[in-house]
């Protein structure tokens, strides 16, 4: 029973807690490589997706923008999260196009899956992030809600 009500809280706090919806920004020492994480209902469920940069390693700064899977939030507000595979582009994906023929063109992809998890408080997202390949961004990021 405990575990059906845990469900059933958790359910609860994803569809009918409109305030987690929002943009969220972690700023950079360069604005330009800020991360974003965008969180919107859609049928029904809480859906993030990571706009984030990657180190190119030499090959200078890369971009990209994914859906967050295995999104998790509990109850007090702990949240965990992944993000896998992901196509790199040379410009930053946070933007609106409208027409799909004006959208970059990925030029790499990356594979390495990062982990996140940390804690929400009110307009904040504490996170930490780990990766078996060093990929993670910083290994702990604190988002602020700009919207």
């Amino acid at each position: 029973m405990k575990y059906i009500l845990t469900i059933l809280l958790v359910k609860a706090l994803l569809t009918d807690n409109p305030e987690l919806v929002g943009i969220y920004e972690y700023k950079s020492a360069e604005k330009d490589e800020n991360h974003y994480i965008v969180f919107d209902i859609i049928d029904g469920q809480l859906k993030g997706v990571y706009f984030g940069t990657e180190d190119g390693k030499g090959h200078g700064i890369f971009f990209y923008a994914t859906d967050m899977t295995n999104l998790a939030i509990d109850t007090e507000g702990k949240i965990e999260f992944e993000i896998g595979d992901r196509e790199l582009f040379e410009t930053t994906q946070f933007k609106i196009v409208k027409i799909r023929s004006q959208r970059d063109e990925p030029v790499g992809h990356s594979r390495g899956l990062l982990k996140y998890k940390g804690q929400i408080n009110k307009d904040k997202i504490q996170l930490t992030c780990t990766s078996e390949f060093y990929d993670c961004w910083a290994d702990e990021l604190i988002f602020e809600r700009v919207k």
